[in-house]
């Protein structure tokens, strides 16, 4: 249960780290405060109040940019550029909410909690992502994969993910019409072995390479992968052009076809659900002067 919902439990476990990142730099800023350090002449309340309207904004604007899904999809170089996008953004709406409600927080305190949290989101990114490999090294959150097709692009898709492992899909091999003789340091399946090759191989993830399978003749897959209950996803130069003028950035492809599990889906729709509320309960009570104001 565990290691099949780990991408689950690392997200709330990835939300949970941030907050304490954000803890961590307001912990800073307090310890300059009241040593002495720094003379810094904003309340404490309010500087209390600043940390947690700008932790609530920055997990729903992370989480909206896709942050938290993003540990799974993206490099660690596009992660920090959407944490970035979102600090800065999040940044901006806390300081527009305190001119509104008339808090006081000076420059320098800003200031100074503007050059901490980075450093601590920065190393919470790192630490993330060890952690996550080292679970996976268990077993936790790895998928065993088949590639369509052996050639150029096939190959391309088997170096990415084994240059991500944090990704976690394992590729077991290569699924093709004729094995080739002059490939040995890759395994090579028969296309009419697919069904027991996913069951002796506990099979859940298959990847086509490029947009030609989909059509020509491989409509097949998409029956066995639904037969079997595996996602069907594909990773082709067209699909991530396709990615990228919608601006997702996403090394794992396009999935074409999902299996159901009616459990696991109640559960994460009743979460969902429960964070799109208080989300929205939280940014009305933030945006509140604003409605007030222009009443």
């Amino acid at each position: 249960m565990l290691k099949r919902n780990w991408k689950f439990i690392f997200v709330v476990f990835s939300q949970t780290v941030d907050l304490l990142s954000i803890w961590l730099a307001g912990a800073v800023l307090f310890t300059l405060k009241w040593n002495g350090i720094v003379q810094y002449v904003t309340p404490d309340d309010h500087l209390r109040i600043g940390f947690i309207v700008f932790a609530v904004i920055y997990v729903v604007i992370a989480s909206m940019m896709g942050l938290y899904r993003g540990s799974f999809h993206l490099s660690l170089r596009l992660q920090n550029l959407i944490m970035a996008r979102s600090f800065v953004i999040s940044i901006m709406i806390t300081l527009i909410l305190n001119n509104v409600g008339q808090t006081f927080v000076e420059k320098k305190s800003v200031i100074t909690f503007v050059i901490a949290l980075p450093f601590f989101l920065l190393v919470s990114r790192i630490f993330l992502r060890q952690i996550n490999l080292y679970f996976q090294s268990y077993g936790f959150g790895i998928h065993n994969s088949l590639i369509v097709g052996f050639e150029r692009r096939a190959e391309k898709v088997f170096k990415r993910f084994s240059s991500f492992p944090e990704l976690g899909y394992k590729i077991k091999g290569f699924i093709v019409h004729e094995k080739s003789a002059m490939v040995e340091n890759y395994k090579q399946y028969h296309y009419d072995d697919l069904e027991k090759v996913i069951e002796e191989l506990h099979i859940d993830r298959i990847f086509i390479p490029t947009t030609d399978f989909s059509v020509n003749g491989y409509a097949n897959l998409q029956n066995i992968s639904q037969k079997k209950g595996i996602k069907l996803k594909i990773i082709s130069p067209e699909a991530e052009d396709l990615l990228k003028i919608s601006r997702v950035y996403d090394l794992a492809g396009i999935t074409l076809t999902h299996p159901k599990r009616f459990k696991i889906n109640k559960i994460k729709y009743v979460i969902k659900r429960m964070f799109d509320f208080f989300a929205s309960l939280m940014i009305i009570v933030l945006l509140s002067p604003f409605f007030i104001a222009a009443i």
